[in-house]
């Protein structure tokens, strides 16, 4: 198997935690070599092993299209806050969470109900959305 890079300056690094590794990545690292056996083993058996640690291990680490990250605040370890980005908002999403929310469910009957809209759909649906340009003699 061979891993080929399209664009070095886009090169992905492991995930890091300051200069550090994480603890995930050096043992995503550590499989991958236990899965290079010596050369005395048949090649069949070295691919499958290579293929389950890049199955188990190595997938997890590799970043997609979407990526999302989480940042701890200084005092409280509650108040997270997630940012992602190349997702389908304009310039990124931000989400926070704070203490006691997010644990209530919403008291919905079935004619409330509704399926959500794809996110590519969101500048259609909002194309007409702003303020409201009212004059005196004008209804709105």
């Amino acid at each position: 198997m061979v891993v080929k890079m399209r664009d070095r300056s886009k090169n992905r690094k492991p995930l890091q935690r300051g200069r550090m590794l994480s603890i995930e990545a050096i043992q995503a690292v550590q499989a991958l070599k236990r899965a290079n056996p010596p050369p005395s083993t048949s090649p069949s058996s070295s691919s499958s092993m290579l293929h389950r640690v890049i199955d188990s291990k190595i997938r997890r680490l590799l970043k997609f299209d979407m990526i999302t990250w989480k940042k701890h605040s200084q005092g409280d370890k509650m108040q997270w806050k997630f940012y992602s980005v190349n997702d389908y908002m304009e310039n990124g999403a931000c989400f926070g969470l704070q203490k006691g929310i997010g644990k209530a469910r919403p008291n919905y009957g079935r004619s409330q109900r509704f399926t959500v809209a794809d996110a590519k759909t969101v500048k259609k649906l909002t194309s007409s959305a702003g303020a409201l340009h009212c004059t005196r003699n004008s209804v709105c």
